[in-house]
């Protein structure tokens, strides 16, 4: 009798798994291995502080968890920056902003760095699964002074 059990026990194993298996995989997608990913958008505008006029050619540089993004500001001081990235609440990004094209931009215009965090960040556009989304960040006008001294460094 128990030779019986114990060979209904070794049927019932793999008809149980089949049907556990084909199961698991009619849900599709499976198992998934990584980690969330995000888009951090900064943005904003840089004008001279003395003017008010917007300052083309200032180059704005972001930087996040290691990732560093590179852009020049447009001709109405526009700039975009964007960093895929592995989100963490409290994520922080720093934007450099430096005149490298010497005084053919209005001046010589002193550098400055920001620090931007995305706390409790309202992500949209995401997949619904490894991709949470893009988090955007508006600076508004960024204002630059001018070098008091042509031949000073930053």
């Amino acid at each position: 009798m128990k030779k019986l059990k114990i060979a209904k026990g070794f049927l019932w194993a793999p008809i149980l798994g089949l049907l556990g298996f084909s199961a698991a995989c009619s849900k599709g997608g499976g198992d998934k291995y990584g980690m969330p990913t995000a888009t951090y958008k900064v943005k904003g505008k840089v004008v001279s502080s003395e003017t008010q006029n917007e300052i083309e050619g200032i180059e704005a540089v972001l930087e996040c968890q290691g990732v560093k993004n590179m852009a020049l500001t447009d001709s109405e001081g526009g700039f975009v920056l964007v960093a895929e990235v592995f989100p963490r609440n409290g994520d922080t990004v720093f934007v450099q902003f430096s005149d490298i094209d010497a005084v053919q931009n209005g001046g010589r215009f002193q550098g400055k760095k920001m620090q931007i965090v995305f706390e409790n960040s309202n992500f949209s556009g995401g997949d619904g699964e490894w991709y949470l989304g893009a988090a955007e960040k508006n600076l508004g006008e960024i204002k630059l002074e001018l070098k008091q001294d042509e031949n000073a460094q930053e």
